[in-house]
Parts: structure tokens; sequence; C-alpha cells
């Protein structure tokens, strides 16, 4: 699965985000949210949000037939399109996972999904088909983001470094009131739910919002949207938990204005836009360069949903930094890790 220069894809991209407006900010504690607006037609498909499907019967995602962490296997037998968001996590199964990449499934078909666990000690089954759980919190969607970009790069594939999602997840659990007996981050979520109900409750859904840009402890964060209003509503309240999960253990900032929010989306049209085929229907753009990492799914020439992400200190692609701010080496043995898969 190489790169493509498709320019036509990434213009798309930048004129519809350049056409975003940001609303009024919402404060509460140390989370800043700007809803954003667009006059712009929404593609002209309809779908479903994974949990309407689900909940509806003719979607199912369950296990290969042989098992293996970082695949799942969907069933769509509806006759709706159905669109699955990157970071997007399901539970049960042999283990909870989160979805790697924002994919577009159409109707009667059967799909693999790239997915990375988020429960470090299970492997036995719960339930034979997964249910929709949270979102996964922004800091560890926007490192899988990172990875998955790099991992696309490098080999085409649609990974994420699963060593260093779990690093994350241990840490999170260790950090827990009441930690999780498989170091879940479903769990994890559970140990917070109280702050995370205030969040949800102070950033209820503004009517005829198509996404929201956010900023946490006065740095901007990220931004997740959609072509339509339908779809940032049906995904408001765990896109807002998302955020809010790394909120409450933020230290304090000064407050933020919309100018801020309004610059970090004019990042786009200055950034490396690669397009990449997606699992099922359009492609999978991937955003860097230019203080942002990002992806979006575009469809027919239409955007659909995209995520944004600030990333500051100058570092490279594919490069952590430390609590110290000393970059570490983990992304160069998983781009090893890659090499080899690729040469079997």
């Amino acid at each position: 699965m190489e790169a493509k220069d498709n320019g036509r894809s990434a213009q798309a991209l930048r004129d519809w985000v350049s056409a975003l407006e940001v609303g009024k900010a919402i404060v509460h504690d140390r989370m800043t949210l700007f809803p954003a607006y667009t006059s712009r037609p929404a593609a002209p498909f309809e779908y479903a949000t994974l949990a309407e499907a689900i909940a509806a019967g003719w979607v199912t995602i369950g296990e290969k037939p042989r098992a293996t962490v970082p695949e799942l296997l969907l069933l769509n037998q509806g006759d709706k399109l159905v669109l699955l968001l990157d970071g997007e996590e399901v539970v049960g199964g042999l283990q909870n996972r989160v979805l790697n990449v924002c994919t577009l499934v159409p109707p009667r078909s059967r799909v693999t999904l790239p997915v990375s666990c988020v429960e470090v000690g299970r492997w036995h089954r719960r339930a034979e088909h997964f249910a929709v759980g949270e979102m996964s919190s922004h800091a560890l969607k926007r490192e899988m983001h990172e990875q998955v970009t790099f991992g696309l790069a490098a080999s085409g594939r649609a990974m994420a470094d699963q060593g260093a999602v779990w690093e994350r997840i241990g840490r999170l659990n260790a950090q827990a009131r009441r930690p999780s007996p498989t170091e879940a981050l479903h769990d994890v979520y559970a140990d917070r739910e109280e702050p995370l109900v205030g969040y949800e409750r102070a950033f209820g859904y503004p009517d005829g919002a198509v996404g929201m840009i956010v900023a946490i402890g006065g740095n901007m964060a990220g931004a997740e949207l959609f072509d339509r209003p339908a779809g940032a509503r049906a995904n408001w309240r765990r896109l807002v938990r998302s955020f809010a999960f790394d909120a409450i253990e933020s230290p304090p900032g000064a407050p933020v204005s919309a100018d801020r929010a309004t610059r970090m989306l004019g990042r786009v049209r200055d950034a490396t836009i690669a397009a990449y085929a997606s699992p099922a229907l359009g492609e999978n753009l991937r955003v860097t360069g230019n203080g942002l990492i990002g992806s979006a799914l575009v469809c027919d020439g239409w955007v659909v949903y995209a995520s944004l992400f600030r990333r500051r200190n100058g570092r490279g692609l594919g490069e952590r930094e430390s609590d110290s701010g000393v970059v570490e080496g983990r992304m160069a043995s998983f781009r090893q890790r890659l090499r080899r898969r690729e040469d079997q």
C-alpha cells in the first residue's frame, strides 16, 4: 500500500478545512472547546455510525477465524454505509481493541479492520461479537496516529506500535484508584467517570456544529471534524470524553483565543498530505508537518471526517519525547520490526 500523489484529494481537504468557521469558546476547568461550523454541503451519501449499526443488528465485529491481535473482521449485512472512526474502541472478543484508521464500509460487505489491543492482560473470549466502547484518550489517539502514519510510510501497513500502546495503558492503569485486573483502557475510563461526567455536561453539543477544536491546559490539542452536523452530534459525547480524559490530569493554563484555533486549522494549508488506500471505500489521507499530524477520509472527492493533532518541539515523524525532553528511540525499533515483517 504505497502513498499516492493525489493532489485533488489533498486540495479537497485543504479547501474544506479552510471553509470551517470557529465558534465561541466553551470553557470548563482545564479544557477549552471551540465548535466548528461550515456552510459547505455534506457528502452526497448517507452513513450510519458504528454504534447505530451495531445497535440495529446489521453490523457485527468479531475475531477472525484464526484470531490475531492486529486484525478484526466486520460484517455489514445492511443496506447503509457505516463510518468507523480511528481511535474508536470495541469491547469484547478475546481482548478489547481500538481501530487504527477511519473506515467507510459499504453495504453488504466484509472488511478486515486494522486494530490495536487496549487490554494487556486478557486473551480469552468474553463475547463472540464486539460492542462499541469509549474513544481512546486524546493523547493515546495522537500517539497511535503518529505510529500508523509512520507505519504506512515505512511498510504500507496501517500498524501502530503495540508495545508503546500497552506501555501507555500500563502507566494509566498504575495511576488509577482501582487498577484494572486486565489493564484495560475501558476500566481506566470507568475509574475517572465522575470528573468525565462533569466535562460532558459542560460541553453539550451546540446545534449545527460539525466538529470541535480543543485546547487543554492552555495549549491547542487537536480537532475532530465531520462533513455534517449529524456525524458530529452522534460522536460528540465520546469525543468530548476523549479530550477530557487528558484534561483531568493536565496543569492549568492561560485562556485560549479563537484566533489560535483558527491558526491551528490553517496549518493544514502548508502541511504535507499523502494518500493511501483505505481498508474499504475512499482514501486515507495522512497529514504531517507544519506543526500538525492528522488524517482524513476522502471519498469521491468529499471529505467525510478529519482528525488533527497539534505537534510541538520540532520533532521528526516517529520520534517520541520523554518527560526529560530527550527524544527516545522506540520508533527506530518499530521501523526495524516493520521491515522484518515486510521481508517475511
